[in-house]
């Protein structure tokens, strides 16, 4: 009885391919999804060690991924009404990217007579890193800073 219990069936040859199919397309998939995090490769992190202010890569407000979220570079001159709310309990008055969870701290720079760091959610396509927002900035996908 303990022998019948031992035995496997073979695995039949389209289960077979099914499964190498899956796990060759996760293979080549999965990679492909962290690419484009700010910090995917040594040669960004070297690049970015002591980049010049000609050559922080500053989001433009007319990108088209700056528009998608409402992104202005000073505070200040917010007008659009889906910026000027109060998001996660903190006025708008106090929203600013530098109070933002996906402004990158660590990697803050200064350039132009202001402070710019990289934005987790401004991605350069073409780069694959990300963009250098302003310290002053603000957009729809501000998140209040943890602590």
């Amino acid at each position: 009885m303990t022998n019948q219990m031992t035995k496997q069936k073979p695995l039949p040859r389209r289960d077979f391919f099914k499964s190498a199919a899956t796990i060759l397309g996760a293979a080549i998939v999965i990679p492909s999804l962290f690419k484009n995090l700010p910090e995917a490769s040594a040669e960004q992190k070297r690049a970015s060690k002591d980049p010049g202010a000609d050559s922080l890569d500053i989001l433009d407000e007319k990108n088209p991924t700056a528009m998608s979220l409402k992104y202005v570079a000073n505070h200040a001159t917010a007008k659009d009404p889906l910026l000027t709310v109060e998001r996660q309990g903190v006025a708008f008055a106090k929203q600013a990217c530098s109070g933002c969870s996906l402004y990158q701290l660590p990697g803050e720079k200064s350039a132009k007579g202001s402070k710019y760091a990289p934005c987790q959610v401004m991605i350069n396509q073409q780069k694959g890193s990300s963009y250098y927002v302003s310290a002053n900035g603000v957009c729809t996908a501000w998140m209040k800073r943890q602590g």
